[in-house]
């Protein structure tokens, strides 16, 4: 059974950008290691046929246990991670009554800007001054 998810007021979210930032940026660094990691493996193998790549694999799972773990401080934060490439998150909010995600990319400031519908999606973004009004 799932739980009720995190709802967060716009100050709140806001002020988890920093953490969520840093998170980020570090899941994007893991991702790229990995994918060197992996490449690195099959360049190995296909040199060393009969080899088995121990410190390869060993590596990788040092790297995708450190992933797991940043993407569960991200999630602790409220953010749900919707693309890691373009760093995009959403957390949940409220709006008269009916939840919405407030979104947020890196590379925006550390302000959310934006919100959208549950079924609005990057698209559908609209500024967060409409929530004020």
């Amino acid at each position: 059974m799932e739980s009720d998810p995190k709802i967060l007021t716009l100050a709140q979210a806001s002020a988890a950008l920093p953490k969520v930032r840093q998170l980020l940026e570090r899941l994007q660094e893991l991702q790229r290691a990995i994918a060197e990691s992996e490449q690195r493996r099959e360049e190995w193998t296909e040199e060393h046929a009969t080899g088995n790549g121990h410190s390869t694999v060993a590596l990788q799972d040092q790297l995708m246990a450190e992933a797991e773990a940043t993407f569960n401080q991200l999630s602790a934060c409220g953010a749900m991670l919707k693309d890691l490439e373009s760093g995009l998150v959403d957390f949940y909010g409220e709006r008269a009554g009916e939840r919405i995600f407030l979104c947020w990319r890196l590379g925006e400031d550390l302000r959310l800007h934006y919100w959208h519908t549950l079924t609005g999606g990057f698209a559908g973004r609209q500024r967060v001054d409409d929530l004020i009004r």
